[in-house]
């Protein structure tokens, strides 16, 4: 029963970990970076500001 446990544990942890770099990837300008795109719009400044409030 434990180990039961302890793998629902573990397959939650990595689930978030997973959602997690799809959400910095999805903040990220196609040039790799919001710092890098100058004018180009495609970073939002409300995306930088979801991920901070993280």
């Amino acid at each position: 029963m434990i180990y039961l446990i302890i793998a629902a544990v573990l397959g939650f942890a990595a689930w978030q970990l997973v959602q997690f770099v799809r959400r910095t990837k999805q903040a990220r300008c196609s040039s790799g970076g919001c710092a890098g795109c100058g004018h180009n719009a495609s970073c939002s400044a409300s995306s930088i500001i979801k991920l901070e409030e993280l």
